[in-house]
Order: structure tokens, then sequence, then C-alpha cells
């Protein structure tokens, strides 16, 4: 996408250009983490269950990757740590992804927990009309 708007528009980047480039990755990155969140657990999870974990895993990632963009853009980083610089940017990208990764399976893992625990409870009662604790 980024080659073809270079080519397109010449350099110039628009708010929607930003804007297409940063739905498309959350689609992407939301289809990538769906599939790993439905088949790496050893426990079943649904697929709604798993895309709605993915999606705000990509969106979660996408924010963290602007932001870090911004930071590095703005920071004189390489300065304070010379030819390490390098290292290091790639040191804390590796954390936030993996942050971020970590946090979103349990996040579908807690969700999928949830919507176990309300079958079983709708199975028990006969109806979902009796959800004290939902």
């Amino acid at each position: 996408i980024s080659a073809a708007a270079e080519y397109f528009y010449s350099g110039q980047t628009s708010f929607w250009y930003q804007f297409l480039h940063s739905i498309v990755s959350i689609a992407i990155f939301s289809f990538f983490f769906g599939l790993l969140f439905k088949w790496m657990p050893d426990k079943e999870v649904s697929w709604p269950i798993s895309l709605r974990g993915a999606t705000l895993t990509a969106l979660f990632f996408v924010i963290g990757k602007s932001f870090i963009g911004f930071y590095l853009g703005r920071t004189a980083m390489a300065s304070a740590y010379g030819a390490a610089s390098s290292l290091l940017i790639l040191l804390v990208w590796a954390y936030y992804s993996s942050l971020i990764l970590l946090f979103g399976a349990e996040l579908t893992a807690t969700m999928s927990r949830k919507e176990v625990g309300h079958q079983n409870h709708v199975n028990q009662c006969g109806n979902s009309n009796h959800l004290d604790n939902w």
C-alpha cells in the first residue's frame, strides 16, 4: 500500500491514505491474530470470540505502532546510544509486540471462559434470564 501511495501521490500522504492504511493494517493483523487465537490454544475457542479478541489486539498493535513511530521520529535516540540505537529500537519493538500479543491472548481466553460459563449457566437454568453475575 505504501509503495502504491508513493507512486500515485508522489510523496504526499493525505489523511485518507493514512486512514485507509490503518484500516487495512487492522484487517490484516486481525486475520492473522484470529488464526493464532483460534488454533493455538489447547481449549476450544469459537470464531466470534477469536475474531473479537484478534480485532482488539490488532487495534492495540496499530495504535502502538503509530506511537512508537511517532516517538522514534521525534527523539534523538541515535545520538544518545550511538551504534547500539538500532539494537535498542529492535528490542523495544520486540518487547512491545510480545506484550500486546500476550495481552490479546489473555483477553481472548477471558472472553472464551466467560462465554463457556454463560453457556453452562444457560444449560443449567434452561434460560438466560437468571444471570445475576454476568
